[in-house]
């Protein structure tokens, strides 16, 4: 059976993204959904979907965040998640979709854990800002979306 904390990470994740999309779906001239946007929505349910059915544990590397929303120039706690305790130290490269979200170059998961934390500087932007934060290593990459509040 998969992992509870998983399967719940993923849900948030694939809830939030929708919330996401929805909002760039106004009228008015606004952006719209974009085909990535379906494409990481159509890979997030198939996540879930893998997670509820699998009959085993499935390998997976979540990163949240709290809270999702981030007031300017304040901090958002992230956790990097990982299903199975590495035997050595990971370092892991850190990435923002957005100057409005300052992120560290990267973060390090240690030998014999499962996760570890960082913190994430938001900026003051002008309008509220989505951000991507991503952690990669070694072509596995984890990542969440959060939302930069304007001042």
């Amino acid at each position: 059976m998969a992992d509870r904390r998983i399967f719940d990470a993923v849900k948030a994740e694939l809830s939030a993204a929708i919330v996401a999309a929805a909002g760039r779906c106004g009228g008015g001239g606004g952006a719209f959904i974009t085909d990535q946007d379906v494409a990481d929505l159509r890979k997030d349910i198939a996540d879930v979907i893998a997670l509820g059915g699998s009959g085993g544990i499935v390998q997976s590397d979540i990163l949240t965040v709290f809270p999702r929303e981030i007031p300017p120039t304040t901090q958002a706690t992230f956790t990097l998640s990982v299903a199975t305790a590495p035997t050595a130290a990971q370092e892991w490269a850190v990435f923002s979709s957005s100057d409005a979200c300052i992120a560290p170059s990267s973060v390090t998961i240690p030998a014999g854990e499962t996760f570890t934390q960082f913190k994430v500087t938001a900026g003051s932007p002008l309008a509220d800002t989505f951000c991507t934060v991503a952690a990669k290593f070694e072509g596995r990459v984890a990542s969440t979306l959060c939302k930069v509040l304007h001042g």
